[in-house]
């Protein structure tokens, strides 16, 4: 990639960045967060040894190409959260998909499953925080947890 006098990278690309704003974000900070220790999450990228391929390092045109379009409402996504940036381990996925896809999650047996507490929720109709405190704060078992009926609030103005 050539640079120019003040040895920046000087980035040609096949479309205008403004076409794919989105898309290029994602680019450039997905490399930052890889090499760059500044970034305020490079601890938990860089410095943990992600990196991004050499193809996608290459230019955002090829990110784009391997990867398409960001669909609205989504953004990318490592499917192995200790392997690269490449496209055999990226997608773009929603908030929910990626809020069970994070290495502090933990997972509960339920009905032959493991889920974490938001699929949990979700699944069985009750509030993450309500099933978070029965599990955490109160120490039941998930079971129990999922399964005991939500108690409807009284009323506080009725007399």
């Amino acid at each position: 990639m050539a640079r120019d006098k003040k040895g920046q990278f000087i980035r040609k690309f096949r479309y205008p960045v403004k076409e794919y704003c989105k898309e290029y974000q994602c680019w450039k900070n997905m490399i930052r967060r890889c090499y760059d220790p500044e970034c305020d999450h490079f601890g938990y990228y860089g410095k943990r040894g992600i990196l991004v391929c050499d193809r996608w390092l290459e230019s955002v045109d090829n990110f784009i190409d391997d990867m398409g379009r960001c669909p609205d409402g989504f953004s990318l996504d490592r499917i192995d959260l200790n392997g690269d940036y490449c496209p055999e381990n990226c997608r773009w996925a929603g908030t929910i998909t990626q809020a069970n896809n994070k290495r502090n999650n933990r997972y509960f047996e339920y009905k032959g499953e493991l889920l974490t507490i938001p699929e949990l929720a979700r699944r069985n109709g009750i509030k993450r925080s309500t099933l978070s405190m029965r599990i955490y704060g109160y120490g039941w078992e998930v079971q129990r947890a999922v399964e005991t009926p939500v108690r409807a609030k009284e009323d506080s103005l009725s007399l």
